[in-house]
């Protein structure tokens, strides 16, 4: 009788150190991978694509914490065909989806988010696309209507616009907005346009600004991400989201990127990660755009990125478009 109760008492501590394991492991696991989530950081952009950079080296410091290991640094590893730097991942991109007709398009990858960068090298070829009229009852269109309708080679979601419990139509847009010189819409907010000569502005704007400025274009969200070469203070660093940010680089070329995010291998990016991105890549001025479920790029007749988890492209007031380059001979 004592043996049969010393078996069970045995077979009762056996099972529970089991259950000890195996709880012990998943907590491990879990800590491993909230780890890489919240203290990876992005890969530096290639060279090629930060030059003309003016960020001062002092500004251009990671904003996230613990470094990754160097290629010197890495372990040994089977001998491989040799690459060039830009092809290389660590150099913060994939793989190179465009490269023609002024514009470079490629794929990149962090550990907390997946998406696209896009380099323009005309300012000029951006403008404002926009849904039929403005108001409370408007309604919006997608970047890919009001990229096909204006005739535009690629597309991104533009500035806010006022969503009431989520159930906005999305015609209504908030701050300010500016096509073709004439102010569509004037109210006090973080905005981002380019005026006459190519020249991004950002920062905390009213219509009247805008106009003092000669905007050819503009549309509002923010924050300001970098302005006059240095961190705009402030910046949050908890909120993980879907983003669309665009700056600009001293050498006049735009850049443009769009991050997915609210899934498991792509959480996105804070805004202070975010500006750590776009000084990377060598803006001078940025500005974040529209988020969220309304980031999207629209390229060539396609999307290339939604981030809509709810149903597709959402219907918003306006869109950045990059229209076609001016055939040889008709420049300015």
């Amino acid at each position: 009788m004592a043996k049969d109760k010393r078996r069970k008492k045995k077979k009762k501590l056996g099972a529970a150190a089991v259950i000890g394991s195996v709880l012990l492991t998943l907590a491990l696991a879990a800590l491993a991978v909230y780890g890489m989530l919240s203290y990876g950081r992005s890969r530096p952009a290639p060279a090629a694509l930060r030059e003309g950079s003016g960020v001062p080296a002092s500004e251009a410091v990671s904003l996230f914490r613990g470094e990754e290991p160097t290629t010197a640094q890495a372990p040994a590893a089977a001998a491989a065909p040799a690459v060039e730097e830009e092809e290389y991942v660590s150099f913060g991109y994939e793989s190179v989806l465009y490269d023609d007709d002024g514009i470079f398009m490629a794929k990149i990858r962090g550990v907390r988010y997946v998406g696209f960068v896009v380099i323009v090298d005309d300012p000029m070829r951006l403008t404002v696309g926009k849904c039929p009229y403005f108001g409370a009852g408007a309604y919006g269109r997608t970047v890919k209507q009001m990229a096909d309708e204006a005739g535009a080679v690629l597309a991104i979601n533009g500035g806010g616009f006022a969503d009431p419990n989520g159930e906005g139509k999305g015609g209504s847009p908030t701050g300010n907005v500016v096509l073709d010189g004439k102010l569509l819409a004037g109210y006090w907010a973080p905005t981002v346009g380019i005026d006459a000569d190519g020249k991004m502005h950002v920062g905390e704007f009213n219509g009247n600004t805008c106009m003092d400025l000669g905007l050819r274009w503009a549309v509002s969200y923010g924050p300001t991400l970098v302005q006059d070469c240095k961190v705009c203070g402030g910046l949050d660093n908890t909120n993980q989201e879907p983003r669309t940010a665009i700056g600009q680089r001293s050498d006049g070329k735009v850049v443009i990127i769009v991050l997915q995010g609210r899934q498991l291998q792509a959480l996105g990016v804070t805004c202070r990660q975010l500006t750590e991105i776009m000084i990377d890549f060598g803006c001078v001025c940025a500005s974040n755009l529209d988020g969220g479920a309304s980031s999207d790029l629209y390229f060539q007749g396609d999307y290339v990125n939604v981030c809509n988890t709810s149903g597709g492209p959402r219907p918003i007031p306006t869109s950045v478009l990059v229209m076609p380059s001016a055939p040889a001979g008709e420049e300015g």
